[in-house]
């Protein structure tokens, strides 16, 4: 069976194609299925519904971005790769102080 993705040389973290008929739920069951993984052993590791992690592979639901962050988290990728995007190459060395930090809404400083 071909994966619709090439796997990274360097890591062998799953590169998902930025090709937008590739949606978010084929690219999450692409994964799993790399990790060799059920949706029920997805659902029970994210904390996420199996009917939900169903429903989104299937592209039936989008999933929201606490659920996009949860299965991104079982899945152990970023989850800019279920998106499509690829991810920023960590071979360049540590990002600058504060870089990619996000402070809440109405959060003290």
């Amino acid at each position: 069976m071909a994966l619709p993705f090439h796997v990274a040389a360097r890591n062998g973290d799953p590169i998902l194609p930025a090709d937008p008929r590739h949606d978010v739920g084929q690219n999450i069951a692409a994964v799993r299925r790399l990790r060799n993984r059920t949706q029920q052993e997805l659902a029970d590791t994210s904390g996420v519904s199996y009917h939900m992690v169903r429903s989104v592979e299937r592209g039936a639901r989008a999933p929201s971005e606490h659920v996009l962050d949860a299965l991104a988290a079982a899945l152990a990728v970023d989850p800019s790769r279920l998106l499509g995007h690829r991810a920023r190459s960590d071979s360049r060395g540590p990002s600058p102080a504060g870089a990619g930090h996000r402070s809440r809404v109405g959060a003290a400083s």
